[in-house]
């Protein structure tokens, strides 16, 4: 906790203090105008060399092919692992009171993580060999060098000068500040922090004695999670309070709120387009162009119609033909409306 107080004094001054060889270091978020003027660098960049010989994103799949680093394979299931993890972690939410499932679900949820940063670093590992990567690398620099400061009587002056910059030596610091990098797990951590709650619920509309558009990154990064746990304290449904301090297992809770939002305005863009005719219809059929509509109208079912939908693929697949009167759930309503009918013909004979 003693490393959390000094990260969130960090966080609110702004800077950061590292040692680099003999010297006291400062990295200070650089101002609107330096950013400004690392973008016009960029752009001035990325107009000088943008028709060179660089390997273009569209190139980079082949190669990677080529190289045996990547293939078809990989590529689709690069694209459902993202769904897979959202997905497990929903699955743990739901298991918060069967404990006995959670170990099995977590294990899974590691090897999807580890499996989904594997296939990341391999499909971005020649990134940096486009033109586009080749600006951003001069971009990072040229904002080091006008963020590093020593302090001398009193007074920050900059480290770095221009005229006989070592990059080698600009390496080596973007390195070590590399290491002084904070994880979202700890943001997260600090934002549910009793410490951090004493400045968050004092005075959420000024916090660090400067504009928002000023705020660092890790500033800005630190007010997103903070919002975001008030938003779930604040919900008619929000999580028990142990899911907050299980960053999975609140995800997991988060992803399942914004499914069935979206669930819910599907329905009632579906209720308004058919209108009250046809959304009293029993039966309504939507033409599908790809499996995302089939997954999306799939879904606008209720669990009952997913059932009797499940059951007539079973029964189906089994049989291969089948007359729609011998499916299962319409034999039952046959079997109620002749129940019905025995009903009403006793009632009348009585």
């Amino acid at each position: 906790m003693n490393k959390d107080k000094l990260t969130l004094a960090r966080i609110i001054s702004g800077f950061l203090i590292f040692k680099y060889k003999d010297d006291t270091l400062y990295l200070i978020y650089p101002s609107l105008s330096i950013q400004y003027e690392a973008e016009l660098y960029y752009n001035n960049l990325y107009d000088n060399y943008k028709f060179s010989d660089w390997i273009l994103d569209t190139d980079i799949i082949n190669i990677l092919k080529e190289n045996r680093v990547w293939s078809d394979a990989n590529e689709k299931e690069f694209h459902t692992l993202q769904k897979q993890i959202d997905q497990t972690k929903i699955e743990l939410f739901k298991s918060f009171y069967i404990s006995k499932k959670q170990n099995s679900i977590r294990a899974k949820l590691k090897h999807l993580n580890e499996r989904y940063s594997k296939f990341y670093n391999a499909r971005h590992s020649l990134d940096n060999f486009t033109v586009e990567g080749f600006c951003d690398k001069y971009k990072n620099e040229f904002l080091l060098v006008n963020s590093i400061f020593k302090k001398i009587n009193n007074e920050y002056v900059k480290y770095f000068n221009e005229s006989t910059l070592n990059t080698q030596e600009l390496e080596d610091i973007a390195f070590e500040i590399a290491q002084h990098s904070i994880d979202i797990p700890t943001f997260r951590r600090i934002a549910r922090s009793d410490i951090w709650k004493t400045y968050w619920s004092s005075n959420k509309d000024f916090l660090f004695d400067k504009a928002a558009a000023e705020w660092t990154d890790e500033q800005r990064t630190l007010v997103v999670f903070s919002k975001m746990y008030d938003s779930a304290y604040e919900s008619t449904e929000p999580p028990p309070d142990p899911v907050f301090d299980d960053d999975d297992m609140f995800d997991g809770w988060l992803l399942l709120q914004n499914e069935n939002a979206k669930k819910e305005k599907n329905k009632k863009t579906e209720d308004k387009a058919l209108g009250d005719k046809m959304s009293k219809a029993q039966e309504i059929f939507l033409m599908a162009n790809n499996k995302d509509d089939i997954n999306e109208i799939y879904d606008m079912n209720n669990a009952a119609s997913k059932a009797i939908i499940n059951e007539r693929s079973k029964t189906i697949s089994k049989f291969k033909e089948v007359d729609a009167s011998k499916l299962p759930d319409i034999q039952r309503e046959i079997s109620q409306q002749n129940q019905e009918a025995f009903k009403n013909r006793v009632r009348n004979k009585s």
